[in-house]
């Protein structure tokens, strides 16, 4: 594994999910900075709501000040690379200890610059925690030391397709600070044995989701590796989105070469009421929209941006295009209904 996402073994440490990498590595990176009363730890609203979460946590309990970049609200024009970056660079500060920010956005299928993120932490002193909870697998040769972060948090069952319970954090390399302050949540028997052992022998344990990896990455190196797969889901991305758009009558939220294997496409809905007034949707909309949807056997998460419904479309290796037609239909036929 850590030879697939660029990474050395010592380096690397297995857990359950993303989630539980982030809470370790959050913890830890606040350790690192020596967080404390007065501080600030970076977001970017384009996160994912859980991580915001740990961050209230980990500043409740140390003092610290949660601070978090805008950038929802100036969506398309907030995710090119450039302004994103600079909008950071104005954002940390002198008081900033710790920045959080994700790989591809979950709720905006936006991809972030986070190498480039990273650097800027590196050059004000600030320590890095990427969420890259849709990394491997979403996006060309994931190399977790090109990028720099000093944390990087992955998932394997999603784009990689492995077994749930299984996830995986990456310190950056030759940093005795953090590898000192990098500790799990729970001690057990393996604890004091190492990095890999501190986090791997935790208790009753199911380690089948671990045991599992080879085999699927030897799944992968036989149908001729990740970065084929994700060439050919970005076409198929491309495709579905030109599908949906058309369909729809409507256009995706960000280009479909934001993100190569995710976009959002907004939903073929009333944009005034009765009265001319603009309508604004909730996310209370979003769910009824998705359990129509999934009364229908159709799973696709729908997303609330900026006041208006996206459909959030995947590309993985079991899709194909028709699968995004009958997507199609179906909105239109629970939007209709729902308009007589």
């Amino acid at each position: 594994l850590a030879a697939v996402v660029g990474a050395s073994p010592v380096d690397l440490a297995l857990l359950p999910n993303a989630t539980s990498a982030l809470s370790v590595a959050i913890s830890a990176a606040c350790d690192a900075a020596d967080v404390r009363e007065g501080d600030e730890i970076l977001l970017l609203d384009v996160g994912y709501g859980s991580v915001s979460k740990m961050t209230a946590r980990e500043c409740k309990r140390r003092g610290a000040s949660m601070v978090t970049l805008p950038l929802l609200s100036d969506l398309p024009s907030s995710a090119e690379p450039e302004a994103l970056l600079g909008r950071f660079q104005e954002a940390v500060g002198t008081r900033t200890k710790v920045a959080i920010f994700d790989h591809v956005a979950s709720n905006t299928a936006m991809q972030l610059p986070v190498s480039e993120l990273a650097a800027t932490c590196r050059a004000r002193g600030v320590v890095s925690v990427v969420d890259g909870a849709h990394s491997l697998g979403c996006t060309r040769s994931l190399d977790v030391q090109a990028v720099g972060a000093d944390y990087f948090c992955g998932n394997l069952h999603k784009w990689l397709c492995n077994v749930r319970g299984s996830g995986f954090l990456v310190l950056r390399p030759n940093d005795s600070k953090l590898r000192s302050a990098t500790e799990p949540l729970v001690a057990s028997h393996g604890y004091g044995g190492g990095f890999t052992s501190d986090f791997i022998w935790q208790g009753a344990s199911d380690y089948s989701p671990w045991l599992a990896v080879p085999s699927c990455l030897e799944w992968w190196r036989s149908v001729g590796g990740i970065d084929r797969a994700v060439e050919r889901n970005h076409d198929l991305l491309v495709g579905a989105c030109e599908l949906l758009a058309a369909e729809w009558q409507t256009q995706p939220l960000l280009s479909a070469g934001s993100s190569l294997s995710m976009a959002l496409v907004e939903l073929p809905l009333p944009r005034r009421d009765a009265r001319g007034n603009s309508r604004v949707y909730a996310s209370r909309d979003g769910k009824e929209m998705q359990d129509a949807l999934f009364h229908r056997n159709i799973e696709c998460p729908i997303k609330t941006v900026n006041g208006r419904l996206y459909a959030r479309i995947s590309a993985a290796v079991y899709n194909e295009l028709d699968e995004y037609e009958r997507l199609a239909h179906a909105v239109q036929g629970i939007t209709l209904r729902r308009m007589q």
